[in-house]
């Protein structure tokens, strides 16, 4: 049965009530994925973006058709990757060119993307008031850096704009990001950290699209400036050089750059 699915405006009205119809187009909305949740996994990553919500609904239409065509419910970066459940009935071309029409589209918009990732191997070097504020999960430090990003971002780049953020649901981490996103909120540093709402993939292209970049991120954590040369990030970085405003900002620690991190919400630091 196929998942229902939710335009931008019908999503913005369920999380903001009225309010939405009178400001869901001037709302900056965030959406983030995570990838490398387990302790099997070498990184830790939080990837996904953030632009108006009139700009996100112009992937809307253009994104469920391509999936459509195939007879793809949700697209998922790294079933689609290994051609795996959904994707098992598509080529390894088909799969790549889908991937590469979809990062097309992300890469049209008028839109920031961010990710942030650690080695996990690295994990103990972070000093350990930090590791405590993050209830000592990597996943967690990467999800701060994401709330500071935008933060920073939206301050240097709409006025202080307030963004709501939506992440896609997970039984593990909702309630930790639900902490996380209190304690921001509560250090009186970060003012324009808004909202905070969860949802499934399946209904909100937007999810399936910060789980796109977050692969991505991935890779690039994972193999460096060859990560960079993949398929998606090649049809990202077209779109945008075709006159699109499309930026992506990646920070990456490891053992030495953990030792120069400030304090988190928490106190209030930067």
């Amino acid at each position: 049965m196929k998942a229902p699915e939710w335009s931008i405006a019908d999503f913005s009205f369920s999380v903001m009530g009225g309010d939405a119809q009178k400001g869901a187009v001037a709302l900056l909305a965030a959406y983030f994925d995570e990838s490398g949740t387990t302790g099997a996994d070498k990184i830790a990553l939080y990837g996904g973006a953030v632009a108006r919500t009139d700009e996100w609904r112009n992937i809307e239409k253009p994104w469920r058709q391509k999936l459509d065509e195939f007879q793809i419910g949700t697209y998922h970066a790294s079933h689609c990757e290994h051609g795996i459940k959904e994707f098992a009935h598509l080529s390894r071309p088909i799969r790549e060119a889908l991937t590469g029409y979809l990062a097309g589209l992300i890469g049209g918009l008028n839109a920031q993307a961010f990710g942030s990732a650690i080695l996990r191997k690295d994990w103990p070097y972070v000093p350990k008031h930090l590791r405590d504020a993050c209830f000592d999960d990597p996943i967690l430090f990467s999800l701060s850096f994401c709330f500071q990003h935008v933060s920073t971002w939206a301050k240097e780049n709409a006025g202080s704009e307030p963004v709501a953020f939506v992440f896609a649901c997970h039984e593990k981490y909702g309630p930790v990001i639900e902490q996380v996103h209190k304690a921001f909120q509560a250090s009186g540093r970060w003012t324009n950290i808004g909202s905070l709402s969860f949802a499934k993939p399946q209904n909100l292209v937007q999810l399936q699209a910060a789980d796109l970049l977050s692969y991505e991120f991935l890779q690039f954590a994972l193999n460096g400036n060859l990560g960079a040369e993949r398929n998606a990030w090649k049809s990202i970085n077209s779109r945008a050089s075709a006159g699109g405003k499309f930026g992506a900002s990646y920070i990456f620690h490891d053992a030495e750059s953990v030792q120069a991190i400030k304090p988190f919400a928490s106190s209030g630091a930067a």
